[in-house]
């Protein structure tokens, strides 16, 4: 990996096609002034240059949770693959975008995963292993393996994906340590 940690585990919206703001599911109790369901766009974005219409005024409007999101640098990541395959999301049949936004979600937390064990958080080689190789596989390919795929592997990790998550939980609102 050429990217240093605290570029590679951050999000970059500068580098993204704004899938944060399509991909996700947004809630009331999340920041957002109104549930949004996954794949549908968020009402504010700007479809030309794939960012916030609204981002300086944001707070203003309700959108208290966009300011501290971070999708550990998943986003920049799926728009790079989909920038290599000549895809942006506004131009995709349907099931071409629910399968990037699907993978922008999956990625999401594989990175979070990697940024804690990278950071020496949690300590699992093997796993740390394993989650480097869907990555790279998913920069070479633009495909990420089935989700059972995954699923099993993490079981087999359990106590250090089941720690990484309480991490996680316990420091919701402040940066990792990266450094």
């Amino acid at each position: 990996m050429t990217e240093d940690l605290t570029t590679r585990f951050r999000a970059n919206c500068s580098r993204c096609q704004a899938l944060c703001c399509v991909a996700l599911h947004l809630k009331p109790e999340g920041g957002f002034p109104e549930e949004k369901a996954p794949g549908v766009p968020c009402r504010h974005i700007d479809r030309k240059r794939l960012n916030c219409g609204i981002w300086r005024v944001r707070e203003a409007h309700g959108f208290t949770g966009c300011g501290p999101y971070d999708c550990f640098g998943a986003g920049q990541l799926v728009s790079k693959v989909m920038t290599k395959r000549g895809m942006k999301w506004p131009k995709l049949d349907p099931a071409t975008a629910d399968r990037c936004f699907d993978d922008m979600r999956r990625l999401m937390r594989i990175h979070l995963m990697l940024a804690y064990l990278h950071a020496g958080q949690v300590t699992d080689p093997p796993l740390l292993a394993n989650l480097e190789a869907i990555v790279d596989s998913y920069t070479r390919t633009g495909f990420l393996p089935p989700a059972d795929q995954v699923v099993r592997m993490l079981m087999a990790h359990n106590a250090s994906v089941l720690r990484i998550f309480q991490t996680a939980a316990a420091a919701a609102g402040s940066a990792i340590p990266l450094g």
